[in-house]
């Protein structure tokens, strides 16, 4: 994969990371700053090959439980009512700044373990509520992009390490981009980028588990993506054909993942016809294809 912007040092990149945390409005987003290099010789996690990350609750197992109470099939009042609710436990069960960075830490790393939860979260911090969210002065968007951030940066170590914590670090960028807007109402679109990316190293295994990811969030941002790149997504078209044809030991799950999204293209990132819905969930599974119905 060709690394990005050389320069950008740790810390920094696509987020302005210099905005204080307690900043109540949008959180300071600083489009002229190029992404970050990817970094092979250095995570942001730190982490041992065993590690995991459900070992450290630290007491935010009832603050999680509540989260995980949002259902994207809530209507605007239901899923609104949930949001102030896991607010006020939030304020109660956090005493200062400091213990709201820590239940974020655990929220977070859960997250990563757990593909539902972190669609839960998005779910959470997409909302409109949380364009300026505080708990005890920390805003809570600002600090859910910054762990994105630390993601995309340590992403080559996560994903040799880590496979399924890194495929969920992509979900987590991915849904929260095809979800959140700013205030006023556009796309975050210096993620467009970073999401490239992973989208690049996702092709890159020919793994089905990874295609998979790829092709969901394909189907999802695709078209904001190539608004923004439209060379860079005809670039991975091109990648998906020559992989379909020249790599020998992709499997026929893997090769079906690749011609779908060749499928999900060319009918414009938008519900598939009804033979080739039917088709691919013959193919892969109805589980599997359902998030191409909506």
């Amino acid at each position: 994969m060709q690394k990005m912007s050389n320069g950008v040092g740790r810390g920094r990149g696509w987020l302005n990371l210099k905005i204080h945390s307690h900043n109540t409005k949008n959180p300071g987003l600083d489009s002229s700053i190029s992404p970050p290099a990817v970094n092979n010789s250095a995570s942001s996690f730190n982490m041992q090959d065993n590690r995991t990350f459900s070992d450290a609750s630290n007491g935010y197992d009832d603050l999680i439980s509540k989260i995980r109470l949002l259902n994207i099939n809530d209507d605007g009042i239901k899923l609104n009512q949930k949001i102030k609710y896991i607010i006020e436990h939030w304020n109660e069960n956090c005493r200062n700044e400091l213990d709201v960075e820590k239940s974020f830490e655990v929220i977070h790393d859960a997250c990563l373990e757990d593909g539902d939860l972190a669609t839960k979260l998005v779910l959470l911090i997409a909302s409109r509520t949380f364009l300026s969210q505080e708990i005890h002065q920390q805003n809570i968007r600002l600090m859910f992009l910054r762990k994105l951030q630390e993601n995309f940066e340590g992403s080559v170590n996560l994903k040799s390490a880590h496979p399924n914590l890194f495929r969920n670090s992509v979900q987590l960028m991915g849904d929260f981009f095809n979800k959140a807007r700013l205030a006023n109402g556009r796309q975050f679109s210096f993620m467009a980028t970073p999401l490239l990316s992973y989208l690049d190293m996702l092709l890159e295994t020919g793994d089905p588990l990874d295609l998979k990811l790829f092709v969901i969030q394909f189907y999802l941002n695709g078209n904001c993506l190539k608004q923004e790149s439209p060379d860079k997504v005809a670039s991975i078209l091109s990648k998906i054909r020559l992989k379909i044809c020249s790599d020998k030991i992709c499997t026929k799950e893997a090769k079906l993942w690749l011609l779908l999204a060749i499928e999900v293209s060319d009918n414009r990132f938008s519900l598939l016809p009804a033979d080739i819905q039917k088709f691919y969930q013959e193919q892969l599974g109805d589980h599997a294809m359902a998030c191409f119905q909506v």
